[in-house]
């Protein structure tokens, strides 16, 4: 059995250049975690080589918190003391005032690539806000759960 080390465990076993002595944002939810059911939130936070400054949470919230469709308010994480952005409230487009406190956004996003699912969705907008208002970007992956291997449901048309 081959053993899967995902996006996660890679960057803070060995952090890249791009992500040292800058601000670090973390887009992620509950599954951003590692082989050990270590969520991202605290592997980033703890790290002596990493500044994470900021949380932004998709649909559900950073920790799961909130139901499906349910609108998310900002706060405050009570794990981490990191202001919680949310993108599943106000807006879905982060902007330039959310990212003033990152130099970089890492996303640890896991997504089946189902349809009916904002992950994707939340990720494209990120990624365009963080391009348009100099922000870098690091994307952290993981294999997909469900293997992409089958395909059902009804076709679009485009």
């Amino acid at each position: 059995m081959t053993n899967v080390v995902t996006g996660l465990e890679r960057f803070v076993e060995q952090p890249p250049g791009e992500a040292l002595a800058v601000r670090l944002g973390l887009l992620t939810n509950p599954s951003g975690i590692d082989r050990r059911m270590r969520s991202s939130i605290n592997l980033l936070a703890e790290h002596p080589s990493l500044t994470l400054t900021a949380l932004y949470g998709p649909e559900h919230g950073v920790r799961g918190e909130a139901q499906a469709g349910e609108h998310i308010e900002g706060a405050i994480d009570p794990r981490s003391g990191l202001p919680i952005h949310s993108l599943y409230g106000a807006t879905r487009i982060p902007p330039a005032d959310m990212l003033d406190g990152i130099d970089t956004m890492v996303i640890d996003l896991q997504d089946i690539g189902a349809r009916f699912t904002t992950y994707i969705s939340t990720v494209a907008h990120v990624i365009d806000a963080c391009a348009e208002h100099g922000k870098g970007v690091i994307i952290l992956d993981r294999p997909n759960p469900l293997t992409g291997t089958r395909v059902a449901g009804n076709i679009l048309d485009t």
